[in-house]
């Protein structure tokens, strides 16, 4: 069951980030690459944390892989894009600029505590605070999207991001409970289908500009 699920969860994100990586190339969208450093750094630093936590598992915790193999790809896809077009929208903000460093302190912090209390309650600590800072690197995302009130990012793909975040609970949860994988899956939950909504509501109110004003 839980093999299942974790497939079901990797081929689901797979899709949203091959569609999302295709509009990208496009041109067809405009996500801020800082958004997406940041959203790569905290997913990686937080499979780390997770990799260092007693009990770990591949399955376990699978909506984090596939969200650091998602988020890098969409990363290059985005570099690669900007580097064609002249780097117009990877100028960095100073909230976006406290993200990334704050993502820098985590891991300096995590190898202290290592070294400290040990491994696995330093991974748990350290988990938590890169969840917090996609979190944040979440609300960067939604700030654009709230401000601009234009629809430039992919509903289909998040759409399937909100669906393999749901499925993750899965693996997390049978047949043993994965703690760190549950907290993955919580806030990615969380954070994806807000996204959600607020595209869908940018899409409605583009389609219905009488009712927007209203």
């Amino acid at each position: 069951m839980r093999l299942v699920t974790a497939a079901l969860t990797a081929v689901t994100m797979l899709v949203a980030t091959v569609w999302y990586v295709y509009l990208v190339v496009r041109g067809r969208i405009a996500p801020v690459l800082a958004s997406w450093i940041i959203l790569a750094t905290t997913m990686t630093l937080s499979y780390a944390a997770y990799w260092h936590a007693p009990n770990h598992t591949i399955a376990g915790n699978i909506g984090n892989l596939t969200g650091v193999v998602s988020t890098v790809a969409i990363l290059a896809s985005i570099i690669g894009r900007e580097w064609k077009t002249g780097w117009g929208r990877s100028r960095f903000n100073a909230f976006q600029m406290q993200c990334l460093a704050g993502a820098g302190v985590i891991m300096v912090v995590w190898s202290i505590l290592r070294f400290v209390i040990g491994g696995g309650s330093a991974a748990f600590i350290s988990n938590v605070l890169t969840q917090i800072l996609m979190v944040i690197g979440y609300v960067a995302l939604v700030e654009r999207l709230w401000t601009t009130r234009k629809e430039r990012e992919s509903l289909f793909s998040w759409t399937f991001i909100f669906l393999a975040s749901s499925l993750s609970f899965g693996p997390a949860l049978y047949p043993a409970t994965d703690w760190l994988g549950l907290l993955y899956a919580f806030r990615a939950t969380v954070t994806s289908g807000i996204a959600v909504w607020l595209i869908s509501k940018i899409r409605s109110q583009t389609l219905n500009p009488t009712r927007a004003s209203s």
